[in-house]
């Protein structure tokens, strides 16, 4: 409570200010045993009273935009993390189902014979058998097949046999051709062999 008040022998007037919790109730009683000729009395509290309150309301609104802001800008980047996680997962899935689809590259050697006049069919079924052997013992044959001429167009230039093998990659090739099977196989061969003719060309599943 803030009293504003002016002695009647003093000039000019002076302006002096009380400050008392404890005068709540028994205000009038004061005021009326001051020897005071006149007083101009203001009770702040009931004039500050509802501006305080605006204030305080003011207060309460704006810390609950201040959450309602938080919370949505928490909101916000969740969302975005969540969004940002589904398309990193998405154009995973994608760009696996483009390898799983992909057309897989596969290196062919394709090696044919013509063995000579002198040799027995026990000869050459010798180096078949050691040629479906080498498979099993050269894991970087992926694919294997052979098979014998039986083309009419009579152009196999005495070429009889065809032995048809499938490499992942050009390393592959370079395991088996110097491999211990493979130069093994070639002892088997030579003896037997008047001519061959060897093709390596890439192509797809």
């Amino acid at each position: 409570m803030v009293i504003f008040f002016k002695y009647c022998n003093v000039e000019p007037l002076h302006a002096t200010a009380l400050h008392a919790t404890s005068l709540r109730g028994n205000s009038n009683k004061i005021f009326n045993s001051l020897p005071f000729q006149s007083i101009d009395f203001i009770n702040y509290t009931s004039f500050f009273n509802p501006l305080l309150n605006i204030i305080r309301m003011k207060t309460i609104i704006l810390s609950f935009i201040s959450v309602f802001a938080l919370l949505s800008c928490n909101s916000n980047n969740s969302t975005e993390t969540t969004q940002e996680e589904n398309t990193d997962t998405t154009t995973q899935v994608v760009e696996e189902k483009q390898v799983e689809t992909m057309p897989k590259k596969q290196l062919r050697h394709v090696v044919m014979f013509k063995f000579k006049d002198t040799s027995t069919e026990a000869d050459v079924k010798s180096v078949e058998e050691a040629f479906a052997a080498l498979p099993s013992k050269i894991p970087q044959i992926k694919g294997y097949e052979w098979g014998t001429n039986n083309s009419p167009e009579g152009l196999n230039k005495g070429l009889t046999h065809c032995f048809f093998l499938t490499f992942d990659s050009e390393e592959g090739r370079a395991a088996y051709l110097p491999h211990p099977d493979h130069k093994a196989f070639g002892e088997v061969l030579g003896p037997h062999l008047e001519d061959v003719l060897v093709l390596d060309y890439w192509t797809t599943e």
